[in-house]
């Protein structure tokens, strides 16, 4: 894994751990085709962990296009997250989990200077009319 700093696009950064769903996946910068197909994605518009703001990673659901966040819908409010990095393991709570349309992307934008984590997937799984959105906020 390299550090945030110096990453380049397809560049793996994290691995994202999600106890609840049994769920174990690669984050790599950036969520083009290329990086969503065998990873999920880092937004380059977003913070990276360990730093003030909204840190959003985006993955697929469908067999087609990988199925790294299948199980996505099935996180509950309080479950934990975790990021594994270069320079440790960051935790986050999940505070609050929402539906929205995909042209509703102010989900993704900073509201303030909290550390925040997004994940972000289409819903319903293989239909993808909606986004899924799980914030989480970071404990430790």
């Amino acid at each position: 894994m390299k550090s945030s700093d110096d990453s380049l696009p397809g560049d793996m950064l994290y691995m994202l751990r999600i106890p609840s769903i049994d769920s174990e996946n690669p984050v790599r910068e950036g969520i083009d085709g290329a990086v969503l197909k065998d990873s999920l994605g880092h937004d380059t518009n977003s913070s990276y962990a360990g730093t003030n703001g909204k840190c959003v990673i985006a993955g697929h659901r469908n067999y087609t296009f990988g199925k790294f966040f299948n199980r996505l819908d099935e996180v509950q409010t309080g479950d934990m997250i975790y990021l594994d990095t270069c320079d440790g393991t960051y935790s986050y709570q999940v505070t609050d989990i929402e539906v929205v349309s995909p042209d509703e992307d102010e989900v993704l934008q900073n509201i303030n200077d909290d550390e925040m984590l997004t994940l972000y997937t289409c819903t319903p799984i293989y239909i993808g009319s909606h986004r899924l959105v799980i914030n989480a906020k970071r404990i430790s």
